[in-house]
């Protein structure tokens, strides 16, 4: 299986692009940031697709921060979604994944993932 990561700016610089087209090429997880209140970058019509899965938690650097204490860690129901969309899925289909900066969280989940 191939994995590219992105950072989310890859898809919501895709002004007029065809986010149908690329869920029906490609398996895509939407790693999205709630402390930045980021919604998916897709149309809303397309957040239930087979081909996406959408989950919500922050790159938490340092735990005990202060400024990050209200930040939300990755869950065990997030890892479990992730591990499941993808035993669901057409392997032979390339996984996008992204996140805000296309770095930390959706490098790690793309690592769980290689072969």
């Amino acid at each position: 299986m191939r994995i590219r990561v992105f950072p989310r700016s890859f898809f919501e610089s895709r002004i007029g692009g065809d986010d149908a087209e690329i869920l029906e090429r490609f398996n895509v997880i939407s790693i999205n940031t709630p402390c930045l209140r980021e919604k998916p970058p897709f149309s809303t019509d397309l957040l239930t697709h087979p081909n996406l899965r959408v989950v919500y938690f922050d790159d938490v650097e340092n735990p005990a921060d202060p400024e990050q204490q209200n930040f939300q860690f990755m869950t065990s129901d997030d890892a479990e979604t992730i591990v499941n969309f993808m035993r669901s899925s057409d392997l032979q289909r390339p996984l996008l994944i992204h996140c805000t900066a296309g770095i930390s969280r959706s490098g790690a989940v793309g690592d769980v993932f290689i072969d």
